[in-house]
């Protein structure tokens, strides 16, 4: 299990504070009616989560967040938008918007591009949650990036050198959550894009949160209605009640336990003691493991040799493994420049 494609072939910072244990599940998290079924349906095929209805209410705080040219925001936003969870998420043209738990409560954050970096608006039920919101928003973003140190070294492959001058700034999207992601990752493996998603929304509405009242004006403008579920609450839930199947439903639940024992620290920066963790886990394979460690853990040498998308597209451009020795150490951005190519090759 874990080597297969998974979500990103084809084609989610500790996990917070919990709600309540009596909290209404996010299915009865009292979402407008007013949208209708084939609206949310349509947005919910594109991944954008749904579309906005109004203006949020005044933001906490709203700055940029200085970004070293260039920065490739679109190729970002990409990533993310095709994986948009409903009620968790929303993304249009150059926003990116979405609910996450901080040490002080819960919270919304929208992020806006510019060709300098990204505006950070927050909307905070702490407002002592606002260097952890700029941290974790960085990290999303792949802010402390230097293109100057990265795109040179790609460029030695001359397969990629194209891709780097034609989508030059290209980042890792990163988390704002790592154990979401973690979790988001195990839900994607030897699955399609469509489905991991699917089974991402399913865990929101049977386990996640409803956003808090005070909040809701804020993420109404952007459909935000939830809060994904931390790994202790998924942890604490009998597996056979996921709705998937039963090698997952175990695998799903060994992880989330791991990461609440803290067996698996995603915090650690011995990046081979993670992986090494991961793989110690049953159900967890090469490809999982290294998916996490990407986007989880910000590692910028993970290359995906069993991600069927990525494989194909090296392929067809004659880049072997052999080939990719110069870029040791940035592969990660290698793998993202090919994903990025072979989604421009499918539309």
């Amino acid at each position: 299990m874990g080597g297969g494609t998974g979500a990103a072939g084809c084609g989610a910072l500790g996990g917070g504070v919990d709600l309540a244990a009596g909290a209404v599940p996010a299915r009865h998290r009292g979402a407008p009616r007013g949208r209708g079924g084939g609206l949310r349906a349509a947005y919910r095929c594109l991944g954008r989560g749904l579309p906005p209805v109004s203006s949020p209410p005044p933001v906490s705080s709203s700055e940029l967040l200085p970004a070293l040219p260039p920065f490739d925001f679109q190729a970002l936003l990409g990533f993310l938008g095709v994986r948009v969870v409903t009620g968790v998420e929303y993304a249009d043209e150059n926003t990116f918007a979405r609910t996450v738990r901080l040490p002080g409560g819960p919270a919304v954050l929208r992020l806006t591009g510019r060709p300098d970096g990204v505006e950070l608006a927050c909307w905070l039920s702490d407002p002592a949650d606002l260097a952890e919101a700029r941290t974790r928003a960085g990290a999303l973003c792949d802010l402390a990036a230097d293109p100057s140190l990265i795109d040179p070294v790609l460029a030695r492959v001359t397969a990629l050198a194209g891709l780097v001058a034609d989508h030059p700034g290209i980042r890792i999207p990163g988390t704002l959550d790592r154990p979401e992601t973690a979790v988001r990752g195990l839900l994607g493996q030897q699955i399609s894009l469509a489905g991991a998603t699917r089974a991402a929304e399913r865990l929101v509405d049977e386990h996640g949160d409803p956003l808090p009242e005070e909040l809701r004006r804020a993420g109404e403008p952007f459909g935000l209605t939830a809060l994904f579920p931390t790994s202790a609450r998924i942890a604490a839930v009998d597996p056979a009640r996921f709705a998937m199947p039963g090698s997952r439903q175990r695998a799903l639940h060994t992880l989330a336990t791991a990461l609440e024992a803290g067996t698996v620290d995603l915090t650690d920066p011995d990046l081979d003691r993670v992986r090494k963790s991961l793989l110690a886990l049953k159900g967890i394979g090469p490809w999982t493991a290294g998916y996490i460690l990407l986007r989880a853990c910000g590692d910028p040498d993970v290359w995906l040799d069993s991600d069927l998308v990525l494989r194909r597209e090296a392929e067809a451009r004659g880049i072997t493994a052999e080939q990719l020795r110069p870029v040791a150490g940035w592969r990660s951005y290698a793998s993202l420049q090919l994903w990025r190519a072979a989604a421009e090759r499918r539309r």
